[in-house]
C-alpha cells in the first residue's frame, strides 16, 4: 500500500510520465516484488498444509478428530504424490467435509482459480503448460500488482479454515487456523484501504 500511495503522490500524466520515468520504475519494480513474493507465500502454505494433512493421515490414520476410511488412507499412501495439486485438494475437502463438499466449491475454487499466478512465478514459461495456451503464463505474470495479491491473499486462509473446521473441533482448534484467523482479521482492512483507491 505504501508503494502504491507513493504512486499516487507523484501524479503521473503523459505529459510528464518520461521526466518521473526514473522514480516509477523504481516504485513499480518494487511493487511487483512485493506482490509476487506475498502471493507465493500464501500460496506456499495451502500446499504446505496439505502435505501436512496427508502426512499426519499416514502415520496417525486420522486427520485431527475424523479417522480415516481405506480408501483415503489408499489415496494417501499412494497416489496423493503423483497427483496434481487439483486433485490432492479435492480429496482432502471431500474427506474433511464427510462428503458435503468438494473442490469446486468456494473458497477452494476461487484459489484454484487466482492459483495461475502463483504457478506463473514458480514455472515461467511461454509454451503452453498444463491447461494453459502458450503465453497464457507470461500474461498472468505481467498481471502481478497489488491489486492481484489482494485478491490472492485471503484465499489461501479461508481454505485453511474451512478444511480446520471440518477437521477440528472448536475445543481443540488447530494453532495454523488461530495464526489464520488473525491474519485474515488484519488483511480486511487492509483489502477495504486497496479497493477504495
Amino acid at each position: 500500500m505504501e508503494t502504491r500511495l507513493r504512486l499516487a503522490d507523484l501524479r503521473v500524466t503523459d505529459a510528464n510520465m518520461k521526466s518521473k520515468r526514473d522514480d516509477i520504475a523504481a516504485l513499480i519494480s518494487k511493487e511487483k516484488f512485493i506482490s509476487r513474493s506475498v502471493i507465493s507465500a500464501s500460496f506456499s502454505l495451502v500446499e504446505a498444509f496439505l502435505s501436512g494433512l496427508f502426512f499426519a493421515a499416514r502415520n496417525t490414520k486420522a486427520l485431527g478428530r475424523r479417522c480415516c476410511d481405506e480408501t483415503f488412507l489408499a489415496y494417501a499412501e499412494g497416489n496423493e504424490r503423483k497427483a496434481a495439486f487439483k486433485e490432492r485438494l479435492d480429496r482432502i475437502v471431500r474427506f474433511a467435509s464427510g462428503g458435503t463438499t468438494d473442490g469446486g466449491s468456494e473458497p477452494f475454487k476461487s484459489y484454484i482459480e487466482t492459483k495461475r499466478y502463483c504457478d506463473a512465478i514458480h514455472h515461467t514459461t511461454p509454451f503452453a503448460w498444463k491447461d494453459l495456451e502458450a503465453g497464457q503464463q507470461l500474461l498472468s505474470l505481467y498481471e502481478i500488482k497489488s491489486d492481484v495479491a489482494a485478491l490472492c491473499v485471503p484465499l489461501p486462509l479461508d481454505c485453511v479454515l474451512a478444511l480446520s473446521s471440518w477437521i477440528y473441533s472448536d475445543e481443540e482448534g488447530s494453532e495454523i487456523a488461530e495464526r489464520c484467523k488473525k491474519l485474515r482479521e488484519k488483511i480486511g482492512p487492509w483489502q477495504k484501504q486497496h479497493h477504495q483507491r
